[in-house]
């Protein structure tokens, strides 16, 4: 691996800087424009445009920051062969987690997706990962039906809806999921 030349450098910084501008706004429940975001992160709005022409670009850069973010949490999803039980609970523990770090920026990619339909094949992806990870993690839900209840329980936006429609706490909110997925599976 070569190392980062300074030029390199700062201009990973600088657009670290602004993904973490763009995700603050959005955890804000602000508007998201160039003009905004170079403010919060303290570069030219030019610099902003260098380095993401669109708001699908920058839309996709908060979703790859956003997974950079997250990734230490993932590291401790649990193995498919822990007993089920104690497997979906420290699995929704996780997820859940993760929710509430990214609930931000998924909310603001499903507002973009209906602005901006050429983001549909980058959130179709992220979809098919989600269904395959509920297929690698619980194999005991075999049936398409399952699978696809399992998918809408551990949706970004029912856990909104647990959190913020439902005023749940996290802990009850898991437990819901928790539930929901031992019924899936018959447990």
């Amino acid at each position: 691996m070569r190392p980062t030349d300074g030029r390199t450098a700062r201009r990973l910084a600088n657009r670290n800087k602004i993904l973490d501008a763009a995700l603050a706004l959005v955890a804000a429940g602000a508007e998201v424009d160039a003009e905004a975001v170079s403010s919060r992160a303290g570069v030219s709005v030019r610099s902003v445009y260098n380095h993401f022409p669109t708001e699908r670009a920058l839309v996709a850069g908060m979703y790859e920051r956003g997974t950079e973010l997250v990734r230490p949490l993932l590291s401790a999803l649990p193995d498919a062969d822990m007993p089920f039980a104690e497997r979906v609970r420290e699995w929704v523990s996780v997820w859940a987690s993760v929710q509430e770090e990214i609930a931000p920026i998924r909310w603001r990619a499903l507002i973009a997706e209906d602005e901006h339909p050429e983001l549909q094949p980058e959130l179709a992806d992220l979809r098919r990962a989600h269904l395959q990870e509920i297929k690698r993690r619980f194999p005991e839900l075999r049936t398409k039906q399952q699978q696809a209840a399992a998918r809408a329980i551990t949706d970004s936006l029912t856990w909104r809806s647990l959190r913020r429609h439902q005023r749940l706490s996290f802990e009850a909110a898991c437990d819901v999921v928790v539930d929901t997925l031992e019924r899936l599976a018959g447990n």
